[in-house]
């Protein structure tokens, strides 16, 4: 990136803000539809201060390494299970295409009538987002691994899970 271009990008943004500002400024716009970018700015100076903002985020934080965590110990094994073994991954590859492109916002009002308890049903709903890319990047690498290195360590007579 040239500094050229860096420039102009920092001028179309700052530009922006600017005319932002002015329409809140001459009452074009009124300050309760669109707050000014000088309130905003101001307000996300003051917001790492405040403690309600500081316990929102730690919850948040805690549910995303939980459902991240649980969707990885769920989807890892599975992957190599499904990357093992050929039947396995031929009889349930259509349920994972199916229940994959589901997307995990359509499945808030499902978890909201099933999951009563509100950090449970954020970090299932977590866990359901996660576990797909995890699951099919751990198939694929399954798949990607050379065919004659499992079997160079059978011949080495290597135990079966270190073979595995």
């Amino acid at each position: 990136m040239t500094i050229a271009r860096l420039l102009r990008g920092a001028a179309g943004a700052a530009g922006f803000l600017v005319a932002g500002e002015l329409v809140i400024r001459f009452g074009i716009s009124e300050d309760l539809q669109f707050p000014a970018p000088s309130t905003i700015l101001l307000e996300a100076v003051r917001l790492p201060a405040d403690p309600d903002f500081l316990a929102g985020l730690g919850a948040t934080l805690t549910n995303w390494v939980l459902g991240l965590l649980i969707a990885t110990a769920i989807a890892v094994p599975v992957g190599v299970l499904l990357g093992a073994l050929a039947p396995v991954e031929r009889a349930i590859r259509p349920v994972l295409e199916f229940l994959r492109p589901i997307p995990s916002v359509a499945i808030i009002p499902l978890a909201i009538l099933l999951i009563p308890v509100d950090e449970l049903m954020k970090i299932s709903v977590i866990v359901y987002a996660s576990v797909w890319p995890i699951l099919i990047n751990t198939l694929y690498g399954m798949h990607d691994v050379d065919p004659p290195w499992p079997r160079s360590r059978c011949a080495a007579s290597a135990s079966a899970p270190s073979r595995f």
